[in-house]
C-alpha cells in the first residue's frame, strides 16, 4: 500500500467534522439569531418605509426557510452559498436605502467575518472584495441610490471597512493554517499508529478498525471483495540460516513486491511475523485469484539479494470472496483456512474455495 493512499482512509475525519460542526454552528447561529434580529428590525421599521421593510422581511424569512430546508439535503456547501446570498441582498439593501436614520454603513461592518467563516480565507475575500466593491459603487454614485449618506462619511468608509476586513482575513487565514497543521500531525499519529514499522505496510489494527470502518459506510466502494491470507514459507529457517537482521530485509523485500503488484485500490497489510493480508475491494473471486496468482509468481522469481546471499523465496496463499461487511471476519478465518491447506498441500501454492464438480 503506498504511502500516498493512506488518504483514502485517514483522512483526519475528526479534525474534518469539527470544522464542519464548527461552520454549522455558526451557520446556524447566524440564520436563527441573525435572521431573528434582522426580522426585529423589519417591524420597528417605520411602514412608509417598505423598500427596507420589504427587505428586511425578505431576508429573515429567506434565511429561516434556508435553514429549515437544510436540515433535510444536509449540503452545508449549499446552505451557506444561499445564506451568502441572502446576506448580501440584505446589505445592498440596506445601504441602498440609508437603512434607519440612514446608518445603512455601519450595518455593514460585522457581515465580513460570517462570509470567511463559510467560504475559508481566500474564497471569502473574494466574496467580501465583491461586496465592498459594489457599496463603493453605490456610495459614490448618490443619484445611483435613495439613501444620503453625508461626504464625511463616504470618505471614512472605504478604510476604516479595509481595515475591518484585513483584520477578519488575517484572522481566519491563520485559524485555516493553524486547523490545517493540526490536521496533518493527527494524520501522521494515525498513521504511525496503523503502520507497521519495518515493512512501512498497514498492520493489523489499520485492518481492524480503519479498514473496517470504511468497508462499513461504503459498500458500493468495497464489495464485492476478495480477501487473500499470506505466509512466507519457511520463513523461520531463514532466520535461523542467516540470522535475524536478514529476515526483515526479506520481509521488507517482499512488501515492496506486493506494493508493486497490487491496484491503487487494493490494500495489503502485515499481520504477524511473516504473514500478510491483501484485500482486493470491488473483486469477485476469480478476478482476485488472477491478482493473488500473479503475486505469487513475481515472489516465486524474484529472490532475495544481498552481496553474496541469494535466497530463494516463496509465499502460500489462501483466497475467498466476501460480498457483505457482516461476513468480513468470517472470511478472513476462512481465508487463514486456505492458506493452512495450501501450506499442507506442498507450500507455494494458492487455494481457495473450489466449486462442487
Amino acid at each position: 500500500m503506498k504511502s500516498d493512499r493512506w488518504k483514502r482512509f485517514i483522512t483526519v475525519d475528526s479534525s474534518q467534522n469539527i470544522d464542519t460542526r464548527r461552520k454549522n454552528s455558526v451557520l446556524y447561529f447566524f440564520t436563527y439569531i441573525g435572521a431573528s434580529i434582522v426580522l426585529f428590525f423589519a417591524f420597528k421599521t417605520p411602514s412608509e418605509d417598505i423598500a427596507l421593510k420589504s427587505a428586511l422581511f425578505g431576508s429573515a424569512g429567506f434565511m429561516y426557510l434556508n435553514s429549515i430546508a437544510s436540515i433535510f439535503h444536509k449540503k452545508i456547501l449549499i446552505t451557506t452559498t444561499l445564506t451568502s446570498f441572502a446576506v448580501l441582498g440584505l446589505v445592498f439593501s440596506v445601504v441602498y436605502t440609508g437603512g434607519y436614520a440612514n446608518t445603512g454603513l455601519y450595518w455593514t461592518y460585522p457581515f465580513p467575518i460570517t462570509f470567511f467563516v463559510f467560504f475559508g480565507p481566500f474564497r471569502g475575500l473574494m466574496v467580501n472584495l465583491f461586496m465592498f466593491t459594489i457599496i463603493l459603487l453605490m456610495i459614490n454614485n448618490p443619484d445611483l441610490i435613495s439613501a444620503e449618506y453625508r461626504p464625511e462619511e463616504v470618505a471614512r468608509f472605504a478604510p476604516t471597512y479595509f481595515v475591518n476586513l484585513f483584520l477578519c482575513f488575517i484572522a481566519e487565514y491563520f485559524r485555516n493554517r493553524s486547523h490545517n497543521e493540526l490536521s496533518n500531525i493527527n494524520l501522521d499519529r494515525l498513521k504511525q499508529a496503523n503502520t507497521d514499522s519495518l515493512t512501512n505496510l498497514p498492520n493489523r489494527r489499520f485492518i481492524d478498525s480503519v479498514f473496517m470502518d470504511a468497508a462499513k459506510n461504503d459498500h458500493g466502494s468495497h464489495f464485492p471483495m476478495t480477501i487473500v491470507a499470506v505466509d512466507i514459507d519457511y520463513f523461520k529457517r531463514v532466520n535461523d540460516t542467516y540470522g535475524h537482521d536478514t529476515g526483515d530485509m526479506v520481509l521488507k523485500h517482499i512488501a515492496k513486491l506486493f506494493r508493486r503488484n497490487i491496484r491503487e485500490m487494493d490494500v495489503v497489510a502485515r499481520i504477524g511475523g511473516e504473514e500478510f493480508l491483501i484485500i482486493f475491494p470491488r473483486t469477485n473471486l476469480q478476478d482476485g485469484i488472477k491478482i493473488a496468482e500473479k503475486i505469487r509468481r513475481m515472489v516465486e522469481e524474484s529472490p532475495y539479494r544481498d552481496n553474496e546471499v541469494t535466497i530463494n523465496l516463496s509465499i502460500s496463499l489462501g483466497c475467498t470472496e466476501v460480498k457483505k461487511y457482516v461476513f468480513i471476519e468470517e472470511a478472513i478465518k476462512q481465508a487463514d483456512s486456505y492458506l493452512y491447506s495450501a501450506k499442507a498441500n506442498g507450500r507455494n501454492r494458492l487455494e481457495y474455495d473450489k466449486p462442487q464438480q
